[in-house]
């Protein structure tokens, strides 16, 4: 008869490990969910406050091709904040891919758009005014990620769609 108790006392304790196992990976599908939510919303942040806001819109364009000299002097605390904005964005989505919670495809269809910005003089010269703020792993990401590849326009059909 112990035998059998000390048995099911085996299964029991089998089937509650099991039980928290799934209950752990389960949660961590849910914290995965949530960052690649939270992302998407972030990601998605940055084209409504564009889309909504004509002024910014407006600072956006203009030293987005101008640079930073091009703008008045709160127009450029917009413009660089507005672009610390993006990076911070950028930074905090790599950093959750690299610990893997940000599915590859996604990650890299909303990281790709951070080459085509880069490629504008104003963001460009953004960065170089804030990069000291981020952290040097990221720093490093960056430089080389919008360096590799072929950039393309943000706002404009490209040259071959022209003809």
């Amino acid at each position: 008869m112990s035998d059998f108790i000390q048995t099911a006392a085996n299964v029991a304790v089998l089937a509650s490990l099991i039980f928290v196992a799934l209950q752990v990976r389960m949660g961590v599908e849910m914290l995965r969910d949530a960052a690649v939510r939270n992302h998407l919303e972030k990601t998605q942040s940055i084209s409504r406050l564009l889309a909504e806001n004509a002024q910014l819109a407006d600072v956006w364009s203009r030293g987005s091709k101008g640079g930073l000299a091009s703008l008045g002097d709160g127009e450029r605390v917009q413009f660089v904040n507005f672009c610390t904005f993006m990076f911070r964005t950028m930074e905090e989505l790599h950093m959750q891919h690299t610990r893997g919670k940000m599915d590859n495809a996604l990650y890299i269809s909303n990281i790709t758009i951070f080459r085509d910005v880069h490629q504008l003089r104003g963001a460009a010269e953004a960065w170089q005014v804030r990069r000291h703020l981020f952290t040097p792993e990221f720093q490093s990401f960056y430089e080389s990620y919008v360096t590799s590849g072929e950039a393309k326009p943000l706002y404009d059909l490209p040259p071959s769609a022209n003809a």
